[in-house]
């Protein structure tokens, strides 16, 4: 019976000589560096939770403001487009100078240029945000995942008996440190063994 994981006894829970099933915890271990690593660990998904969440309102936030200016855009352009079209009209019947023709021909010509500068850069926005929060989410599963396997660390401080028997010695005492992967006790399998005379 090998620790997984090294650290100081706290409980001594089953004594020498007394019969295990398997999985019953014989003694419990602390190991105050494993337990400031899930602390750093926690601290750190919440830290990313946070700047996810961040993220999400910043691009939630660029989304409405795109939408906006797109709008407004959109209605500069029609607008622009209505008054060069009538104003294109009333100059071919010499009713408007050249001068007010021309003006609302480059105001409709920039209208379209902004419009279209606003629309590429809304949807590149909506690129920005699905490639953002896809990694972000992929880096919050993957320090998940992380974190339950320390959590599996963890338990491994309760030193279990790995199969049924009888515990045949422990060499462990409260107070003693006990280093990853060494041996401190044996569990006997009692249908196994032979007497011979």
């Amino acid at each position: 019976m090998d620790a997984y994981e090294g650290g100081r006894v706290t409980e001594k829970l089953i004594e020498e000589g007394t019969m295990v099933k398997k999985g019953d915890i014989i003694l419990k271990l602390e190991n105050m560096h494993l337990y400031e690593q899930i602390m750093a660990r926690e601290s750190n998904l919440a830290l990313k939770q946070n700047d996810l969440r961040s993220t999400r309102l910043t691009f939630d936030a660029r989304q409405v403001e795109g939408r906006r200016s797109l709008a407004t855009a959109s209605t500069d352009l029609q607008r622009s487009k209505r008054n060069f079209e009538q104003n294109e009209a009333l100059f071919e019947d010499e009713l408007v100078s050249r001068e007010v023709y021309l003006t609302s021909k480059e105001d409709y010509q920039l209208a379209q240029k902004q419009y279209e500068i606003v629309k590429l850069q809304t949807e590149q926005d909506v690129q920005l945000r699905k490639t953002s929060l896809s990694s972000l989410d992929t880096d919050l599963s993957r320090m998940q995942e992380t974190l339950s396997m320390v959590y599996e660390r963890l338990d491994h401080l309760n030193v279990r008996a790995p199969a049924d028997g009888q515990l045949g010695f422990l060499d462990a005492e409260i107070g003693q440190s006990i280093q990853q992967g060494q041996r401190i006790g044996q569990v006997n399998v009692l249908p196994d063994l032979k007497i011979e005379a």
